[in-house]
């Protein structure tokens, strides 16, 4: 009897794993990552975010592939969004290192340069 019930429980075990799995991957199609906009994002994402545009301006200094990459995450003010990740930055207790980076970020990014990038890449934001 006891060996019956283990048996049967490990295969409705095993059915209901199935069940699931095709039903997840035939039935219910998942939307891809690409229609989740950022704004959706907690601040300290958004954050982490623009850090790792930041860590990247600080190798390489591309002005113009930062604005890039920061258009990427937002569709707004660039400048603003740099400003509000560095601000969620001290909310969330970032590190100095991670805070001298977003604040170089922004300090790199002179008015100049942004609006020279708005006009080459037709941005309206």
């Amino acid at each position: 009897m006891k060996k019956t019930r283990s048996r049967n429980f490990i295969l409705a075990i095993i059915v209901g794993v199935i069940f699931g799995l095709a039903l997840g991957w035939l039935v219910i199609k998942p939307r891809p990552a690409e229609f989740a906009p950022i704004t959706q994002l907690r601040p300290d994402f958004r954050a982490d975010a623009v850090l790792m545009v930041a860590e990247n301006f600080a190798r390489n200094r591309d002005k113009m592939f930062a604005l890039d990459q920061l258009a990427r995450l937002n569709h707004g003010d660039l400048l603003t969004f740099v400003g509000e990740a560095l601000q969620d930055g001290k909310d969330y207790g970032y590190s100095s290192e991670d805070m001298a980076l977003i604040k170089g970020l922004l300090e790199g990014l002179d008015l100049v340069v942004y609006e020279n990038w708005k006009i080459l890449r037709g941005w309206d934001g």
